[in-house]
């Protein structure tokens, strides 16, 4: 006898019974792709609350999306040295590089720092441990200028006047921009709008916090709470039990509950 699991559309809510050869079959087809295009800038952008919204959404459907980042700006040409960094980044490792913006908008946010300061950047560089000659010494910014302009370029084809902003393509060519009010909701309506087979468009698990750390590096109290979807009644004994084996720093600001990993993995300078 087969033994069964439910499967529900998130688009319209009906669910269907899948017996465990019908299962093994949906694992082997070939996952329809969505092009997903995020297009931030970090010195424009004045919220940052969208950001675990966004992260949420490709951890579940990770598996559907093709994701790229975009480095935007609103003229031809940048002098700004964070956005070059970035780009710099980015072309060593994918991990490092949102590990480096996640940190850039909190020490803009929440530290009230100047991100584009060259001692500020250092600091950043330091707590995700990127040390490449190039990057660390701010050498090599033609390549960085070259990387931008064409960034800004890709971004003018979309006719993006607002960060964050994402574009989503399908298998089709077929496509959404979302500008204004982002949410994880909104992501999930978007993606259901353009998934040709949404019975085969089944949520991923989030990783487990200790592993989901390693890569994000910085994260607060509520927005573990939203990835998760728990409520924690004491953060420290939370983090106390999850990262035992791991140094990390606590602190509080701005009424916020923040944990940091410290001596992360090395994602390869």
């Amino acid at each position: 006898m087969n033994d069964y699991k439910i499967v529900c559309s998130e688009k319209d809510g009906i669910c269907t019974l899948i017996s465990d050869k019908e299962n093994g079959y949906l694992d082997n087809v070939k996952k329809e792709i969505i092009n997903v295009y995020f297009f931030t800038n970090p010195i424009n952008e004045i919220s940052n609350e969208y950001h675990i919204e966004l992260l949420k959404f490709y951890l579940n459907y990770r598996e559907n999306l093709n994701f790229n980042l975009i480095i935007a700006d609103n003229s031809n040409k940048s002098n700004d040295l964070i956005l070059k960094i970035i780009e710099l980044v980015e072309q060593k490792n994918e991990i490092k590089v949102f590990q480096l913006i996640n940190l850039a908008k909190f020490y803009k946010l929440y530290l009230n720092k100047n991100i584009n300061d060259e001692n500020a950047i250092r600091e950043i560089l330091d707590l995700i441990n990127c040390y490449t000659k190039e990057i660390y010494t701010f050498s090599n910014l033609d390549k960085a200028d070259d990387l931008l302009a064409s960034d800004i370029n890709f971004t003018n084809m979309f006719k993006i006047a607002k960060y964050p902003s994402i574009v989503m393509i399908n298998e089709k060519n077929k496509g959404l921009k979302i500008s204004d009010n982002h949410s994880y909701k909104k992501y999930i309506n978007a993606i259901n709008k353009l998934i040709i087979d949404s019975i085969a468009l089944i949520p991923q698990t989030i990783p487990n916090f200790n592993e989901l750390i390693e890569d994000v590096l910085l994260i607060s109290q509520d927005e573990v709470e939203f990835l998760y979807n728990i409520k924690i009644e004491n953060f420290n004994n939370y983090i106390k039990e999850k990262l035992s084996k791991q140094n990390y720093m606590l602190f509080t600001i701005k009424n916020k509950n923040f944990v940091l990993l410290k001596n992360c993995k090395n994602h390869n300078n």
